[in-house]
């Protein structure tokens, strides 16, 4: 008590963690119910039980301005507690069992860290609270050292001396830190492909690396994946998207005759039509794939589109007039009429997959247990697979039926009734047929 009585602290966050500490050591838990700018008061968990325990922090004001915290009181046995010890992550990772047990085997569990802690100290601690632990100390004990991205341009320029059929690069910001850097392979590892290509990008987990990995994907002659090309960006953007793809065409990668799937990302579908890269996910793949080798070309096809930029490229244009297809956009507000599926069934089948993943979730919500770790599981295959055949199931066939009513089908009294209707009013002259200005085409499906 005495040497605790005599401690000074600059600040009160110092403060408060040392009677923390104190209270650690006597494998319980301090509270703070009481506090103001200059006083602190420390009491036992099981206070409601009648422990006396406390300890009372203040500091003074004189002539020189606000001095150093100081304990003004205490009672340290305690009586009746009922409490135990609940220490924190920086008290954990201060912990010698944590660091010596780490410092053995980084790769030890969080789980038997717990197991060691209880063993050693005879102090508990949740799995939760020891995960941030571990990853805290792992990142001490093994932090790099912000100037070895400074090492990088040479790392790169002496890979590609030794393999000089790659290409690298590497770039700073104007206050010289790290922007982007990328490496491509040698294009001839894949002259006996079949020229296929995929490229996809996915943001880093990296505590100190928030980025964007893209990676280019070809097909070697054993029709085996291999990566092309692979970069560190800062951002999915058009200006990303063109410096990695012009470097992989400047190095001898044919993407503009060869196909490259991808996704619809807006900076990709910008950057391959101004390269003129023969992306695959857009619409000149459907025409390709399905009309250009019908039997008679000259008789023309109606292709009836989305709005999606990605299927009004130029190059997708151009080679919908060589193919004889005529696109048309579908007009807006019509799309009940030419894409009767959306509007009909897709809704309430999507709403029934939405539904079962939602209960998925809430079936693991509801099995977890305070204490232990939240672990949610991802859906497998065979969840989907079920998903998606309830919810088909739940369509009746009615809903089905009335997603094609532009195909004739028969759709029962109800249609009938209203041209019933309408005939008998035009008959009575009850119906105005003069049809005056449309202000909006979105009217129509109001």
């Amino acid at each position: 008590m005495d040497s605790l009585m005599r401690e000074r602290w600059g600040s009160g966050k110092d403060a408060v963690q040392a009677i923390k500490d104190v209270a650690l050591s006597q494998r319980k838990y301090a509270v703070v119910p009481n506090k103001g700018g200059t006083y602190r008061l420390f009491q036992c968990d099981s206070a409601s039980t009648g422990c006396e325990w406390y300890v009372r922090l203040a500091r003074y004001r004189d002539k020189m301005g606000l001095r150093d915290w100081h304990v003004a009181g205490c009672k340290l046995e305690h009586q009746n507690s009922l409490g135990i010890a609940k220490p924190s992550r920086s008290q954990l990772v201060a912990s010698s069992v944590i660091r010596g047990a780490l410092s053995a085997d980084p790769a030890t569990s969080a789980k038997t860290l717990v197991a060691q802690l209880r063993h050693q100290s005879n102090i508990s601690a949740s799995q939760h609270v020891m995960y941030r632990t571990k990853d805290t100390r792992t990142t001490e004990m093994f932090s790099e050292d912000p100037t070895k991205i400074q090492l990088l341009p040479s790392l790169l320029s002496e890979f590609q001396r030794l393999n000089p059929s790659t290409l690298t690069d590497f770039q700073c910001d104007e206050r010289g830190r790290f922007r982007r850097a990328l490496v491509v392979l040698d294009p001839k590892w894949f002259s006996d492909g079949p020229g296929l290509f995929g490229v996809d990008a996915a943001h880093m987990k990296h505590r100190k690396y928030n980025g964007v990995q893209i990676v280019l994907v070809g097909r070697d002659g054993n029709l085996r994946n291999k990566i092309a090309a692979v970069a560190l960006v800062p951002l999915e953007d058009n200006d990303n998207y063109t410096w990695f793809f012009g470097h992989i065409m400047r190095h001898g990668f044919s993407l503009e005759s060869s196909p490259v799937f991808s996704d619809r990302n807006v900076g990709l579908v910008s950057a391959a039509d101004n390269l003129k890269i023969f992306i695959m996910f857009c619409i000149r793949h459907i025409i390709e794939t399905f009309f250009s080798s019908r039997p008679d070309m000259s008789v023309p096809v109606l292709l009836l589109l989305d709005d999606f930029s990605g299927h009004w490229t130029q190059p997708v244009r151009d080679y919908a007039t060589a193919t004889n297809d005529i696109m048309l956009k579908v007009p807006p507000g019509y799309t009940s009429v030419f894409q009767p599926a959306d509007v009909c069934w897709m809704k309430p089948f999507k709403d029934q997959i939405h539904a079962q993943w939602i209960g998925f979730l809430r079936e693991q919500i509801e099995e977890w247990r305070v204490g232990e770790p939240v672990k949610m599981k991802v859906p497998e295959r065979e969840n989907v697979a079920d998903w998606i055949h309830t919810a088909w199931d739940h369509l009746s066939i009615e809903t089905i039926r009335g997603g094609y009513p532009i195909t004739h089908t028969a759709v029962g009294d109800e249609n009938e009734s209203a041209f019933f209707v309408v005939g008998e009013l035009a008959r009575l002259s009850l119906l105005d047929t003069t049809l005056g200005e449309i202000d909006s085409d979105i009217e129509f499906d109001k």
